[in-house]
Order: structure tokens, then C-alpha cells, then sequence
């Protein structure tokens, strides 16, 4: 999980120069995992896409509820 947060935070900080961010969502969206993941999934929807003066952009990984699939 730190481990998540720490490649988060890496993306938002490199991009922050050229005044875009992006962030990654993990979800699973499909899969035994599904009743949670899927509004996961729409509340990346439903986030701010400019924050200031800033453009957000958030990239969705479908992992289907499957570990090996999270980690890759």
C-alpha cells in the first residue's frame, strides 16, 4: 500500500512542472471485488479535473480483483 502511495506521488510531483498532474486509480471494476470497485471507478469521474490552475488527468487500472494483476 505505501508502495502505491509513494508511485502517486511520484507521478503528481514529475508532471506538477509542465502545470498537468496525473493520478492513478486502481479499481476493480469487474471481478469478485466488483461491489466496491465499481463505484470506486465512478467517483474517479466525479473528480475535479482542474485544481487551481492546474489540469488533473486520472488514469483508471482495471485489475478484475486479481492480486497478480494489482501488482504488475
Amino acid at each position: 500500500m505505501l508502495a502505491r502511495i509513494a508511485v502517486v506521488f511520484a507521478l503528481c510531483f514529475s508532471t506538477a512542472a509542465f502545470a498537468q498532474i496525473r493520478i492513478g486509480l486502481m479499481v476493480s471494476a469487474t471481478g469478485p471485488t466488483s461491489a466496491i470497485g465499481i463505484p470506486q471507478k465512478n467517483t474517479g469521474d466525479i473528480l475535479p479535473k482542474k485544481i487551481g490552475d492546474v489540469a488533473v488527468e486520472y488514469i483508471s487500472l482495471e485489475d478484475g480483483g486479481d492480486t497478480t494483476r494489482a501488482v504488475q
